[in-house]
């Protein structure tokens, strides 16, 4: 069972949360997000802490509380702080180009480019050529993104060139000898 429910969810200054009916608005200093609870989880809101019950006493009660509070975490998490996944290129010639249009150009040695079209409210950054740090305040959004910008290439058994998530482990396959 999960032990979250007992626990309160701090709200930090700068964000402001907002009911109507089962929809959740929080808004920080990055952005918006909206969310709505199932309907046997009450959510309250006093003293900058969430406080979650159930209204009626089911099997899945406590477990749909964990869950409620772990979403509603990651929103706060995220309109404050922000979300990032990092992403590798490694192969020779492996690149990428970020358009103005929110069009990302990925060159991963194909006989033609990749453009893939970020979602609203996903940014990219580069500190090096051969990373892409993918930026946003939607938790799901940011890792659906760095997952769909990963299965453009995923790394190889026997060389390992492709897209890596930064700090990956991709286990090396011995080629056949003769």
């Amino acid at each position: 069972m999960s032990h979250l429910t007992m626990s309160d969810l701090y709200v930090p200054e700068g964000v402001t949360v907002m009911f109507s009916g089962k929809n959740i608005l929080i808004k920080g200093k990055f952005g918006e997000l909206k969310s709505k609870v199932h309907d046997d989880i009450n959510v309250d809101y006093q003293d900058n802490y969430l406080i979650f019950s159930s209204r009626k006493k089911r099997v899945n009660s406590r477990s749909l509380i964990g869950t409620t509070r772990s979403l509603l975490n990651n929103m706060l998490i995220g309109v404050t702080n922000r979300f990032r996944k990092t992403l590798q290129l490694v192969g020779i010639g492996y690149r990428f180009f970020i358009k103005k249009d929110n069009v990302v150009d990925l060159f991963l040695g194909f006989s033609h480019v990749i453009h893939y079209k970020l979602p609203e409210g996903i940014s990219i950054k580069s500190s090096v050529q051969n990373e892409i740090i993918v930026i946003g305040i939607d938790k799901h959004l940011v890792g659906k993104t760095a997952s769909d910008i990963r299965s453009c290439r995923p790394p190889e058994r026997y060389k390992g060139k492709g897209i890596r998530y930064l700090n990956e482990v991709v286990l090396i396959k011995e080629a056949k000898k003769k």
